[in-house]
């Protein structure tokens, strides 16, 4: 690592002198070039190691026959033969930072084998097929005065809140349809013939069906109360509630002619989990397993729960769609997903071979002959460290629970995410131990010296622009050392602190010696980053400081300056600072986890698809993810 060493910050430039004859300097305005075309960024060297796996987590997001819709992690398959093959689903991806659904995604009833899908953040409706794995339909931009009360097939209704009115839109042919409601009604949910079944809940529930023509008629009424209803073709189920010693009663309906079959649960613990149209599968919660319990449905009537299945790690999204077909439950081990199926007095397993991943690490770290890094996934929690040399990337071996990583030559610092407790390490030997912050975005350990980084630095900023949540400084043994709150970050014996009214917004940035004191301090002003702008990232290694900065417009930028020439530079596209080396600037572009490496002192660039935007950079080295790899390469810097 190239440090300050005993250089003495005077004016623009940087003596190498004895500490004496020096005064403090004035801020320097730095000023932007314009970018200019940029050649590529080969690495010299790189080395790699194939991560371990672990079964995927799959969601059942529908099911229609034999057609099976799933996610796992950001990737939709879909299975035309109730399971033994699969393809890439066609599904629409509305979220603009990837198809990775999250709270702001809701998903409709599968009718008709069409799929509903509402994304909040674009606030946005499309229709997608089962049976033809398309997109069908047109996509709905839901009018700012209306909210979506369910998704069935193609169809979407909507209530505006103010006036207390609803309609019926369709995603298949475009129109809207005005529904009338019982008053008090405050469940509602569309059925396969568009028409309506609107509910009140708690004791002495009704629920109405509301046909297409308006008129209505009751389907169940009961003077228990109700939990949420299940839908499937005709048929609604209900969970009515027995008290505190006695198991609920489920029953099922048939919302045409309101024919119902009631049976007592399984315990007071169950809950429904689907609904199909030979039955009701429910689970019966316990502090370690699930307990799954099938309620067969035939000829009209429903049969006793009989346990089909006991699971340990299992997909909870309940409530998704399934018609003409028995529900599916996602299951996995470590090292097996399984789709199960209740058959008779047990299950159908289904094997999905395709559901692994590699277990790629949440946080890494460079030392000078070790890589670290840190995972937290369903199958394992841990932190780990691999010997490293120019030509390889040695065996795992566990370091301890797990938490944050950082590392500086033969030094490493694990933040244990339980314990709230730092350990270092030196040369693989416990050698101090001290107490974490209460809120972090991460550790730089640089030389002797261990910076906890305010968490309210992360970008895009998750607190206000006055950030409570303050630095901390360690030694390599842990013990304490004063420091401003709003240092950002440290190289060496040096911390580079936000000046101004030290909020995301003020561009000053202060260099100084926190070891020896009495040197002069350097003060750098970034370019102005507009009325709407601010600079959050910063990073600071030998010489330079760098910064993502956020732009009025939106645009993001890598941004570094040159303490000791005053130049800046600005990075050629716009992507968020992750983290500063030897002459090299690693950063994301926006909206994916495609890293640019950027050669700020030539201005050649290189674009890696990683896995994710975990990374650690020290000097020309960058660790990265891969293809099921943990990936080193070296930079010229």
């Amino acid at each position: 690592m190239k440090l300050f060493g005993k250089l003495v910050l005077c004016g623009t430039a940087v003596a190498v002198a004895a500490l004496s004859g020096c005064e403090s300097a004035p801020p320097v305005e730095l000023s932007a070039p314009a970018p200019a075309a940029v050649p590529a960024a080969i690495p010299a060297k790189t080395v790699s190691v194939k991560l371990p796996t672990e079964a995927l987590p799959v969601s059942v997001l529908a099911v229609s026959g034999k057609n099976i819709l799933v996610k796992g992690d950001a990737t939709y398959r879909l299975s035309h033969d109730s399971g033994k093959t699969w393809v890439r689903a066609a599904f629409p991806c509305l979220n603009p930072d990837g198809c990775n659904p999250d709270t702001s995604w809701r998903f409709g009833r599968v009718v008709g084998g069409v799929l509903a899908n509402y994304s909040a953040d674009v606030n946005r409706i499309d229709a997608y097929s089962l049976v033809t794995n398309a997109v069908v339909g047109s996509s709905y931009t839901v009018p700012a005065d209306l909210t979506v009360v369910d998704l069935a097939g193609g169809l979407v209704l909507l209530t505006n809140s103010s006036t207390g009115t609803f309609v019926l839109h369709s995603l298949l042919d475009g129109t809207d349809r005005p529904m009338a409601v019982p008053a008090g009604s405050v469940n509602h949910r569309v059925l396969d013939d568009g028409s309506v079944l609107a509910g009140e809940t708690g004791a002495g529930t009704t629920w109405v069906r509301i046909a297409p023509d308006g008129s209505t008629s009751t389907v169940f009424s009961s003077g228990s109360g109700t939990g949420d209803v299940l839908v499937s073709g005709n048929l609604a189920s209900f969970r009515l509630s027995a008290g505190a010693k006695k198991p609920g009663t489920y029953c099922v309906v048939n919302v045409l002619t309101a024919a119902k079959s009631c049976h007592a649960g399984a315990a007071r613990s169950d809950f429904q989990y689907a609904l199909g149209s030979t039955g009701l599968l429910v689970n019966r919660y316990s502090a370690r397993t699930q307990q799954l319990y099938w309620l067969a449905y035939s000829g009209g009537k429903l049969g006793k729960p009989k346990r089909v299945a006991t699971v340990t790690a299992w997909d909870f999204d309940d409530h998704y769609g399934v018609e003409n077909a028995k529900p599916l439950v996602a299951t996995w081990t470590d090292a097996t997903t399984s789709l199960l199926r209740p058959k008779g007095d047990g299950v159908t397993r289904i094997t999905l071979g395709w559901a692994t991943r590699p277990v790629y690490p949440a946080d890494l770290a460079l030392g000078a002959s070790t890589i670290v890094g840190a995972v937290d996934t369903h199958s394992t929690s841990l932190t780990w460290t691999r010997s490293l040399s120019s030509t390889k990337i040695g065996s795992q071996k566990r370091l301890g629970v797990n938490g944050r990583v950082a590392a500086s030559g033969s030094r490493i610092a694990l933040a244990e995410r339980d314990s709230g407790r730092i350990r270092f390490f030196n040369a693989g030997r416990l050698v101090g131990k001290a107490n974490q912050p209460e809120a972090s975005a991460g550790y730089t350990f640089s030389g002797g010296y261990l910076l906890s980084r305010p968490a309210c630095r992360l970008a895009p900023p998750t607190e206000d622009d006055d950030c409570d949540s303050a630095a901390a400084l360690y030694t390599a043994t842990g013990a304490p050392r004063k420091t401003p709150t709003v240092t950002e970050d440290i190289s060496g014996q040096f911390r580079v602190v936000r000046g101004g009214d030290g909020s995301i917004k003020s561009r000053t940035l202060v260099v100084s010696n926190f070891v020896r004191s009495g040197q002069p301090s350097f003060t750098v002003d970034l370019p102005d980053a507009g009325t709407d702008g601010y600079y959050t990232d910063v990073r600071l290694w030998g010489d330079w400081i760098g910064a993502t900065q956020h732009l009025s417009g939106g645009t993001v930028h890598p941004v570094v300056a040159n303490v000791r020439t005053g130049a800046v530079l600005v990075g050629p596209d716009s992507a968020r600072l992750l983290d500063l080396g030897a002459g090299i600037a690693v950063s994301a572009l926006p909206h994916s986890t495609t890293l640019q490496v950027w050669q700020f002192t030539t201005g050649a660039t290189q674009t890696v698809a990683a896995a994710s935007t975990v990374v650690a950079v020290d000097g020309t080295r960058v660790a990265y993810l891969k293809g099921g790899k943990v990936v080193v390469a070296t930079f010229a810097g």
